[in-house]
């Protein structure tokens, strides 16, 4: 006769067993992290290359394949990792996210950029009225005037898919609006100009989140703010141990990424993070290091900004040995956290 009880318990095994196969099978954080644990020389390599690992606490991911495209998983998009004009075949590969600038004169090529990136699911931050020349006066002082001439001549292009699906994250509307001497004849671009501009693009795109790359400590001085909706933080190392404008130190990255998004989320602001990997670093004018560009991502991935992008896009530096494993690895990484809207 049949042992009903112990054939009953051999059948829920047996479901238990295909349901957790089902589940590692099904989620890539988990067989990522499997491959971790069982795979020494993957182990060896993730922590000799990691500058600061208790910066982040869950355990290394596994580098993946360079030639598979790096999305988002399902439900859970993550946060936009890329550069500062990175090209599209960079797209998901391995970059999700990526700041571009996008050309008036040229309808058709941004339609193309913008739908290979909703195709492969990657989001971008645009930039739309191109180079600071365009909206300034004789005396290189800011021209409201002329930045909303600039951004008239995209009037009939349609935003609103790429807008709906997720495509297009923010609009980078003016950069570096405090740096008075260095691009505005020393004069500020008044805390009334970046509010009317940041209105004036709702009146186009009310669903397109507002930013300008800025520090929130100069931004505090126009609060609160009513049409902008984020703030791009740069990022280098010579920021650190040294004391910004509203009296802060910061000692290390971590320290910076949480001071400053603090600082933001004080004046109601979103916020993305701007490493300059290219001249940011020590001393002044350097790269950022490999080691120091995965410890750094992973302190700023840890305050959830909206996005994490990268000034600039160099061929010779991303393609490093050391920084192409480090930006596959982040990329995976921030991929499987959860996302951040860079709209209010």
């Amino acid at each position: 006769m049949y042992n009903y009880p112990k054939v009953k318990k051999l059948l829920l095994l047996l479901i238990f067993t295909l349901g957790l196969g089902l589940v590692v099978f099904i989620n890539p954080v988990i067989r990522s992290n499997i491959a971790y644990l069982l795979n020494p020389s993957l182990r060896d390599n993730v922590l000799s290359s990691t500058k600061s690992p208790s910066i982040w606490n869950t355990p290394p991911y596994a580098t993946p394949n360079p030639t598979v495209s790096i999305l988002p998983t399902e439900g859970a998009r993550g946060i936009p990792f890329g550069a500062y004009g990175n090209t599209v075949d960079l797209f998901g590969n391995p970059f999700t996210g990526g700041l571009i600038s996008l050309k008036p004169n040229d309808f058709a090529l941004s339609k193309s950029v913008l739908d290979q990136a909703k195709a492969k699911k990657v989001r971008v931050v645009i930039a739309l009225v191109g180079e600071r020349t365009n909206f300034q006066n004789a005396d290189k002082s800011f021209s409201l005037s002329k930045w909303k001439a600039q951004l008239d001549r995209w009037k009939d292009f349609d935003f609103s898919p790429y807008i709906s699906s997720g495509t297009i994250i923010g609009f980078r509307m003016i950069d570096e609006p405090q740096d008075s001497c260095g691009n505005w004849n020393c004069k500020p671009i008044p805390y009334s100009d970046i509010e009317a501009a940041a209105a004036y693009s709702k009146s186009l795109w009310p669903k397109l989140p507002t930013g300008v790359g800025s520090n929130p400590c100069f931004l505090k001085g126009g609060a609160p703010w009513k049409s902008l909706d984020f703030v791009l933080i740069p990022f280098t190392e010579k920021k650190l141990n040294a004391r910004d404008d509203c009296d802060n130190v910061f000692t290390n990255a971590a320290d910076f990424a949480k001071k400053t998004s603090a600082q933001a989320s004080a004046i109601g602001l979103k916020f993305a993070l701007d490493p300059n990997v290219t001249h940011g670093g020590t001393p002044n004018g350097n790269s950022i290091t490999a080691a120091n560009l995965e410890s750094d991502v992973r302190a700023f991935s840890a305050m959830r900004p909206c996005a994490v992008l990268m000034w600039d896009y160099d061929q010779s530096y991303f393609s490093q040995s050391s920084v192409s494993t480090v930006v596959n690895r982040l990329a995976t990484l921030l991929s499987n956290l959860p996302s951040s809207s860079c709209s209010r």
